[in-house]
């Protein structure tokens, strides 16, 4: 009997008690290779009594903050409306009720009394509408306290000036040196061999950059005029030559804008009595060569404007190697960085 029983085997998935076989009696599943299927992850977390429990938890603490907070807000709501009344009131009160007198008329009695029943059911937003609803405050007013609201919250034109300033320092600034000086015509020639810049007969100027020794060691005259000045990058530098004539400005300005501490551009304008004229030349800059710029035309009809004579560099036309029939100088006008 004993070893009976020690021969019977339970189905591994439905239970069945049978004597040991490969297959089961009553659900027919092959026993030696069946394997029971695992219970999910989320199956025995949801199964499991703690976690259902923890769930109730969290369900009743949410549902208990929300009616809390809803509550809070009625309270907070009420609150504003009972502070508004008072505000009617005595806001009403003390219109009705001039400094001057210590009693108060039947009428303003009732008045009183009709606006301390009012209520309002409007949730107001800001204090310009509380005011606009207890009339304490003329349109006027309002539309002054609208004004005062919208300039605290917008910029203001100082302050906008402020912070383009403050860009404006941030960007490079340069030491621009800029002279005119009176060059013999041989030196001229040297410098745009030496330049590789386009002669007078191409073109009608002259530009180009020599080393700084170069020139200070071919320079035979004093400058005619020399003027610094302190450059900011990307934004325009003007020098000016000229005198008001009958209204009519007359003589040289040039404007020099440069795109960085080395390149840059400048055009030179020619101003006479009779309209003006203009070239444009690229400029570069660096610590050991400057730039160079003859403009073949630059006099032509300023020699006219005998106010001229005494404003520099156009004393040029008291010298008697300029002003000669084959005059042997030029008039140049020379750049320099100081950084």
């Amino acid at each position: 009997m004993k070893y009976y029983i020690s021969m019977l085997i339970n189905c591994p998935r439905c239970g069945f008690s049978q004597p040991k076989d490969q297959y089961c009696a009553s659900c027919g599943v092959n026993i030696e290779k069946y394997v029971p299927n695992k219970t999910s992850l989320s199956k025995r977390i949801f199964s499991s009594t703690l976690s259902q429990v923890t769930l109730v938890i969290i369900v009743a603490l949410g549902t208990s903050y929300y009616a809390l907070k809803t509550k809070e807000e009625a309270t907070l709501q009420n609150s504003r409306r009972k502070s508004l009344q008072q505000i009617i009131t005595n806001s009403s009160f003390s219109k009705s009720t001039p400094n001057h007198q210590s009693e108060t008329t039947p009428q303003d009695t009732d008045l009183n009394t009709s606006q301390n029943n009012t209520t309002i059911s409007v949730e107001l937003q800001n204090e310009n509408q509380q005011s606009r609803l207890a009339g304490e405050i003329s349109n006027n007013e309002a539309a002054s306290a609208n004004s005062s609201q919208k300039t605290s919250l917008e910029p203001t034109a100082s302050s906008t000036a402020t912070t383009a300033a403050a860009a404006a320092a941030a960007l490079p600034k340069l030491n621009i040196k800029v002279s005119y000086y009176e060059v013999s015509r041989s030196i001229l020639a040297y410098w745009i061999q030496s330049s590789r810049a386009a002669s007078d007969s191409e073109t009608s100027f002259s530009a180009g950059t020599i080393d700084r020794k170069l020139f200070e060691g071919q320079i035979r005259y004093s400058p005619l005029k020399t003027e610094s000045t302190v450059a900011t990058v990307n934004m325009k530098t003007n020098f000016k030559s000229a005198a008001n004539k009958d209204g009519v400005i007359i003589g040289l300005e040039s404007e020099i804008l440069m795109n960085s501490l080395t390149s840059g551009s400048i055009m030179i304008t020619k101003m006479t009595s009779q309209g003006s004229d203009h070239i444009r030349s690229n400029i570069n800059l660096s610590a050991d060569r400057i730039y160079f710029i003859h403009w073949k035309n630059d006099l032509v009809g300023l020699q006219n404007e005998p106010v001229l004579a005494e404003i520099p560099p156009f004393q040029i036309f008291k010298s008697k190697q300029f002003m000669m029939d084959n005059g042997t100088t030029e008039l140049v006008m020379i750049i320099e960085s100081l950084n």
